[in-house]
């Protein structure tokens, strides 16, 4: 079970580097804003995930259950979708709440399904 917890936080250092370069890139390149935004974007992105796969693989460790993680997951990806949205890419917060309430609601519904296949 050690060489799974291992394999998903490397996977998810992954996601999250993969993740901060391409915020750089799109808000750099496409978006045309100052070096300084893009940087704080990428660094960003690079310290929040830090204490997300942290608490991920803490909570994995302290079997909660699998709601606790979903909602702790969701207040941490909600926080780094906002300030990714709003601040580094100066969009309105309808565009962001739009973005957060689709992203919540697939996440339930995933949660739900894993909860069901999980139960039976």
């Amino acid at each position: 079970m050690n060489n799974s917890f291992n394999k998903e936080m490397w996977i998810s250092v992954l996601v999250f580097i993969i993740l901060a370069a391409g915020v750089f890139y799109i808000s750099f390149s496409v978006e045309q804003n100052s070096l300084s935004l893009s940087l704080f974007g990428l660094f960003f992105i690079l310290f929040m995930s830090i204490p997300v796969t942290v608490m991920e693989h803490r909570i994995k460790s302290k079997n909660y259950s699998l709601w606790g993680r979903t909602i702790s997951n969701l207040v941490l990806v909600n926080i780094i979708f906002f300030v990714t949205f709003v601040v580094i890419f100066s969009r309105s917060i309808s565009y962001y709440l739009a973005f957060a309430i689709t992203y919540t609601f697939v996440q339930i519904i995933i949660t739900s399904v894993k909860y069901k296949l999980d139960s039976e």
